[in-house]
């Protein structure tokens, strides 16, 4: 019976590691694609809008939507802004073809003259700041703990040239979980 009291302390004890790690640890991991929202959403408006043009501001939402839809129009606009976290210094609009060759030639919109070749409707289709990050300032704020000095969020969604062109006009269409949709139109309402 001695010997089987260390054992069951040790189980217990991987039990309680395990627990803690589930509850407490995996909730603030770093991710950047929620694949289950972001697909049943990309479903969602599949079924309402055919022929639509997607776009997207972050590289692994635009992975994700490439490979799981191939035949659907989903564009990468990912732009380096003020609010992107791309920078080559001074730089400012779509991202140097360098950048971007891997998008594909037909698969990365860089301005609106280039966005008004696509098919109508346009969606844009983005995520604005990291959940984990918004966890972890949430758990020290119920903890009594002030946010560390000097964070700074970043939020996705101005990461693109569309979320400040001021020949577009962006209406916000749907959500889902961290997913946004906007319905991108044109100042002229020619293309909402």
């Amino acid at each position: 019976m001695g010997a089987r009291a260390p054992r069951h302390a040790w189980l217990g004890l991987l039990a309680a590691l395990v627990l803690t790690n589930r509850v407490l640890l995996i909730p603030l991991m770093p991710y950047e694609v929620e694949q289950g929202q972001l697909l049943s959403l990309f479903h969602r408006l599949q079924s309402h809008t055919s022929n639509a043009t997607f776009l997207l501001p972050w590289i692994s939402d635009y992975s994700l939507l490439r490979f799981s839809s191939p035949a659907s129009r989903v564009d990468l606009c990912l732009s380096e802004m003020p609010g992107s976290r791309i920078s080559h210094g001074g730089y400012q609009g779509g991202l140097p073809a360098a950048d971007r060759w891997w998008a594909g030639a037909d698969h990365y919109i860089a301005s609106e003259k280039e966005l008004m070749t696509e098919p109508v409707p346009w969606h844009y289709i983005g995520w604005t700041y990291n959940p984990a990050d918004l966890k972890l300032l949430g758990l020290l704020a119920r903890l009594g703990f002030p946010a560390p000095s000097g964070a700074k969020l970043h939020n996705h969604l101005t990461g693109s040239w569309v979320w400040s062109d001021p020949g577009l006009s962006l209406k916000l269409w749907l959500r889902s979980g961290q997913y946004y949709v906007y319905q991108i139109g044109t100042r002229d309402s020619a293309h909402l």
